[in-house]
């Protein structure tokens, strides 16, 4: 299973990050309006959304060829929670699209922002 690769980025999150939880919960309605929940997992599922801004070229690069290597949210992969200054690691997935945004600075720099979202698996 690949890793993120936090090393090619080599920088932190710039503006916060935020993490969620929710219950592993299936829910099946039936046409009648019945509906039945099952929980699936004890274990709270936790959602991670962060961004990265004024990142180069290269960077964004790493992390384009790693969203795409993984067929954006169909593979999983393992997150090294230390990034964010947490113990651990999860194994999430990404969770939509991969949200980038190009800027050019009075230097005429090219600068990229960058908005991820993860879903634990």
């Amino acid at each position: 299973m690949a890793n993120f690769p936090v090393a090619g980025i080599n920088r932190k999150p710039d503006r916060g990050f935020s993490i969620t939880t929710r219950n592993n919960i299936n829910t099946f309605e039936a046409a009648n309006g019945y509906q039945r929940r099952k929980l699936m997992s004890r274990r709270l599922l936790r959602s991670f959304n962060f961004s990265y801004t004024s990142i180069d070229n290269a960077t964004m690069n790493t992390i384009e060829q790693f969203y795409n290597a993984r067929g954006g949210t169909f593979e999983s992969f393992i997150l090294d929670l230390t990034h964010f200054n947490l113990q651990g690691s999860a194994t999430v997935k990404f969770e939509g699209d991969l949200n980038r945004e190009h800027v050019i600075d009075g230097n005429n720099n090219s600068w990229f922002n960058v908005s991820i979202s993860m879903v634990e698996v």
